[in-house]
């Protein structure tokens, strides 16, 4: 899905009258000049007004707001937005966005999803949620050492999510931690990754390696 802005153009629109149009290349911003009563929209794109379904534009955010670590944080959430959102952070290599408290996001190729680096570890480590980044190892610290958080499943296969059921260190109890989308969508390589910090983060774990669990080889 590819999104079209004439920056130009962008600058000189209300940001009321900003609006995303839908369509199958993908989305184009237009400017709103009406809403018609019987269901259709009056819509202004590269100096060429047109009429189109009202299901086929969806408000647009704050530029502002494009790069924004959170789905939640969106002022308006709709699927275009959430999905522009996406685009703008993988362009600035920010492969993970969190979708409020309980949820993470990854747009990742199987190459680009592999961490693996201690480097990060020792970043992440005794963090809580509000001073780390959207993170397959922020994920992981709260399993650990943080708060409670939960999954969803859009049903997209570039997004798998995760879910931790209240922290292991505290609690000493078994814990789970659930991965969903289609095949090809990273699931293995972020199961590594959150073995990976799991293992370094708790001393007694340090000699166990990917490797050494048959699933993740």
């Amino acid at each position: 899905m590819l999104g079209h802005i004439n920056t130009n153009l962008h600058e000189d629109i209300p940001e009321d009258q900003r609006y995303w149009l839908i369509h199958k290349g993908g989305y184009t911003m237009v400017r709103l000049l009406e809403h018609l009563p019987d269901g259709r929209a009056l819509v202004k794109v590269a100096g060429r007004e047109m009429t189109v379904d009202s299901t086929d534009i969806d408000r647009m955010n704050p530029t502002q707001l494009d790069r924004v670590g959170d789905v939640a944080a969106l002022r308006y959430l709709n699927e275009t937005s959430t999905v522009h959102l996406l685009r703008q952070r993988h362009g600035c290599n920010l492969l993970y966005t969190n979708a409020g408290l309980t949820s993470i996001l990854c747009v990742a190729s199987a190459e680009e999803g592999a961490v693996g680096q201690d480097r990060l570890v020792s970043l992440f480590k005794g963090c809580r949620r509000g001073q780390m980044p959207a993170h397959v190892y922020a994920t992981a610290q709260q399993l650990y050492f943080g708060e409670v958080c939960k999954i969803i499943d859009s049903g997209s296969p570039s997004l798998p999510h995760f879910i931790p059921f209240r922290n292991l260190q505290m609690t000493g109890q078994n814990q789970c931690i659930v991965l969903t989308g289609n095949s090809g969508s990273g699931k293995t390589t972020q199961l590594r990754n959150l073995v990976h910090y799991l293992s370094e983060v708790a001393g007694w774990t340090r000699t166990l390696s990917c490797t050494s669990v048959p699933y993740l080889r």
